[in-house]
């Protein structure tokens, strides 16, 4: 994020979105710090990501990491 803000890149490019956080919050947190600094992010797997997407993969990545931790807890009894 720094870099972006310092504008020394203008991509961010990742496999998946899920490859640049599974957080809601820290997803928001740089979407907003690409679209003020004018970067584009783009994963190979859907393309341009725009606020929309980048909101639902957040929220479905973070229910996944709730369910996972629910089963390995499951699996220690």
């Amino acid at each position: 994020m720094s870099a972006m803000r310092s504008g020394a890149v203008d991509v961010v490019l990742a496999e998946r979105v899920d490859r640049l956080s599974r957080n809601p919050g820290h997803l928001a947190a740089l979407h907003q710090a690409a679209e003020s600094t004018g970067v584009r992010i783009i994963t190979l797997s859907e393309g341009e990501v725009s606020e929309a997407r980048l909101g639902l993969k957040g929220m479905v990545d973070a229910l996944y990491l709730k369910e996972l931790a629910d089963k390995r807890r499951r699996g220690r009894v």
